[in-house]
């Protein structure tokens, strides 16, 4: 008897179109800083930027919106437990009379 392998369709998911977006999105970076870059070493800084621009992009976002500049609200203190009280016999209160 021969032992036949079963072949299955195998499926490549690609991506949704996200690499395409930050691609074009890193030549326009590039286009952006070259054209503004008078030195070398900012030339040098403009490539780098270019890689990174959805950061650049996501913190200016936030300074429009203020997130960025507002301080952190301050932390909240655990409550504080309270002593039981315990109700204390009056010394003047009278015992009842044996008879």
């Amino acid at each position: 008897m021969e032992m036949q392998k079963e072949q299955r369709a195998v499926q490549v998911h690609t991506g949704g179109g996200g690499d395409a977006v930050y691609g074009i999105g890193m030549f326009g970076a590039w286009v952006y800083y070259f054209t503004r870059a008078t030195t070398t070493q900012e030339r040098v800084k403009a490539f780098f930027k270019g890689l990174v621009w959805p950061a650049f992009l996501v913190h200016e976002l936030f300074v429009f919106l203020e997130v960025a500049s507002r301080p952190a609200p301050p932390p909240v203190p655990p409550p504080v437990p309270q002593p039981v009280r315990r109700q204390r016999r009056s010394s003047s209160a009278k015992k009842p009379a044996a008879g």
